[in-house]
């Protein structure tokens, strides 16, 4: 009888230490998911996302005289997507200012 209740209380010390884990364990998953799911979010999305601009620096082509043959040249540039642009006509005439072109150039 005394094994019994000795294997008995064992049993329920076991059981409930194992439930108190699962509970912190759960309690803990809940804290990060819910309560301080904006701060992870935004640490895991500073680890995944790095903007880096490179500028290339080619350098020129030469034919066989050593003559350049293609060059790097800076030039600004312009494009507008047809499908968004509502007022062409519109869109055209300023962008004919800007540009010193014609409008019917433009469109």
């Amino acid at each position: 009888m005394s094994y019994k209740r000795r294997y008995k209380s064992r049993i329920i010390l076991s059981y409930s230490a194992l439930i108190a884990c699962l509970l912190l364990l759960f309690a803990r998953i809940f804290f990060i998911q819910i309560v301080a799911h904006d701060r992870y979010s935004e640490r895991a999305k500073d680890q995944h996302t790095l903007i880096l601009t490179l500028k290339p620096k080619r350098g020129a082509i030469f034919d066989r005289n050593l003559k350049p043959f293609a060059l790097s040249l800076k030039s600004d540039s312009i494009y507008a997507i047809a499908r968004d642009v509502r007022n062409k006509p519109e869109a055209a005439e300023a962008l004919s200012e800007i540009l010193d072109k014609d409008k019917r150039f433009i469109l």
